[in-house]
């Protein structure tokens, strides 16, 4: 699977998010990976992806001694957002991509993953106690955050491939062309940074 590589550094960029409070605001990026096979992936590909990027964080937060991960928590963290992952893929083919759709369907995942008795879940950890967890999350607990969160991520998705991010061109150019050629321009780590650098803002064009 070509896209396994930018799948499992989202995953780590998750992992990173998790273990280090100075970069919570990967938190806000971290799903664009899986979001993204989600949204160009048909269900049975997407749901690798999902398991891939499950366990993938798994192995990174394990080496990192990530709170809250014990090791028998592998087989959670790959079949909950394999699952996910497979069954927005399939609504997305039929409904279109809708970012409330998936923080909806985000909001299963967290509540599915309950007996790994994460503090404040998954989504929402990444963000320790910042002002975000504190004020939403007093209202409406970690599971309104990591909504928020995954839409935030979905939204920012949206606006990359609207405005052409991600060799957005030649993603669809290949859509109509076998399965392995699928993604072969966003198949390295370096796309995340590239995608990063994206969500700088520019200044505008002189003119």
């Amino acid at each position: 699977m070509k896209m396994a590589p930018l799948i499992a550094a989202g995953a780590w960029l998750m992992s990173l998010a998790l273990t280090s409070p100075s970069y919570w605001w990967l938190g806000w990026v971290t799903l664009l990976p899986l979001f993204l096979a989600i949204r160009f992936l048909p269900s049975l590909p997407a749901a690798a992806c999902g398991a891939c990027w499950g366990l993938s964080l798994y192995l990174f937060a394990a080496g990192e001694r990530a709170s809250g991960v014990s090791a028998s928590a592998w087989l959670m963290l790959t079949v909950i957002p394999g699952a996910f992952a497979g069954i927005a893929a399939e609504v997305t083919q039929r409904k279109g991509f809708h970012p409330l759709l998936l923080g909806l369907g985000w909001v299963g995942v967290e509540l599915a993953m309950q007996p790994l008795a994460m503090h404040n879940g998954l989504l929402a950890s990444t963000q320790g106690d910042s002002l975000l967890v504190q004020s939403v999350g007093h209202l409406g607990g970690y599971v309104l955050v990591a909504f928020i969160l995954a839409v935030i991520n979905a939204v920012l998705l949206g606006i990359l491939v609207e405005h052409g991010a991600v060799a957005t061109r030649t993603l669809y150019a290949r859509l109509e062309l076998p399965p392995e050629a699928i993604f072969q321009a966003v198949d390295s780590v370096p796309g995340v940074a590239r995608m990063l650098r994206r969500l700088r803002p520019r200044a505008p064009p002189a003119v």
